[in-house]
């Protein structure tokens, strides 16, 4: 829809930017400690956060319908929350009702039941087990080291 496509890719824009800010705490030094580091992101965040709130119509980003802009601003939402929960740490997205509205009702559509159900979201990886400091779902088994001897014909 054309009147919706600003409006669309500011929230796009946004929600990448609170994305690359995650990864580097997720995929951040060696070392630091991830608590203390994803605090400090939080604080960061409500900058993004604050900004979509103000953005957003309601209730998803440009309105009644969910579009492109939603689902990644979605997952980053999601994200947050599930390592909020999983630190111990205060739900910080209660300060940000229309983004919550967002998530919730993102979560409740009927089109989407199956992918919530599917493994692919309940327990794989957010992130890649062998690089990351969160994975997402605990600590899941990277599987052993793969070794292949590669022989070449003779010509």
């Amino acid at each position: 829809v054309p009147e919706c496509f600003v409006h669309n890719h500011q929230a796009l824009d946004q929600a990448m930017d609170l994305r690359n800010e995650l990864m580097k705490i997720c995929y951040g030094p060696a070392g630091k400690d991830f608590t203390t580091a994803f605090e400090a992101h939080t604080k960061g965040a409500s900058t993004h956060l604050t900004k979509l709130e103000g953005f957003c119509i309601g209730p998803f980003m440009t309105g009644v319908k969910p579009r492109s802009g939603d689902f990644v601003l979605w997952e980053m939402l999601d994200q947050h929350i599930i390592l909020a929960r999983a630190l111990d740490l205060d739900d910080w997205l209660g300060e940000c009702p229309k983004l919550a509205t967002l998530h919730s009702s993102m979560r409740a559509l009927p089109e989407l039941a199956d992918y919530f159900a599917a493994p692919c979201y309940a327990e794989w990886s957010h992130n890649s087990p062998a690089y990351t400091h969160f994975t997402g779902h605990g600590d899941m088994d990277q599987g052993g080291t793969v070794e292949e001897d590669l022989v070449f014909p003779r010509e």
